[in-house]
């Protein structure tokens, strides 16, 4: 058992059975995890867009 975010739902797996929870308003924290010696350019660029849209993603989630 365990309490998830509604996206993982998606991700169907055999046998498992997802019960929506009413009621609740509770936030819950995102991390974005990179290892540090990454040089990718990918990972770079996918970063800088995260971290300058954060606030955007913040108040977008908030709703």
């Amino acid at each position: 058992m365990a309490i998830a975010p509604f996206c993982v739902s998606k991700l169907y797996s055999r046998g498992c059975h997802f019960i929506a929870l009413e009621d609740v308003d509770t936030q819950i924290p995102l991390q974005i995890q990179f290892k540090q010696n990454n040089n990718s350019a990918t990972v770079k660029a996918f970063l800088d867009i995260a971290l300058a849209a954060k606030d955007e993603i913040q108040q977008s989630m908030a709703i």
